[in-house]
């Protein structure tokens, strides 16, 4: 992982020994408006198939949660919130 900006607050690993990463960011490794989500490779590098789009937050990403069907829960004290979707 290079370059970013902000704070990470969680990191977790998806069933594909990918790292989920969550805070008060917007970009890392270069890939921006992330909304305080990314998913980095096994080999540190951004996933560029991974792009958080269809919701809003205003607060940082304080939790996450990767449930048994692959979904991303993202917890923390939003006021802004939207069903989104995440590939």
């Amino acid at each position: 992982m290079t370059g970013g900006n902000g704070i990470w607050n969680r990191a977790v690993f998806d069933a594909n020994n990918n790292l989920l990463v969550g805070g008060d960011f917007n970009f890392v490794n270069g890939v921006g408006n992330l909304q305080g989500i990314a998913r980095l490779l096994p080999t540190g590098a951004s996933d560029p198939s991974f792009f958080p789009s269809g919701f809003s937050r205003n607060a940082p990403v304080r939790g996450i949660l990767v449930q048994s069907d692959g979904r991303i829960v993202l917890g923390g004290r939003f006021t802004v919130s939207g069903v989104g979707s995440i590939p």
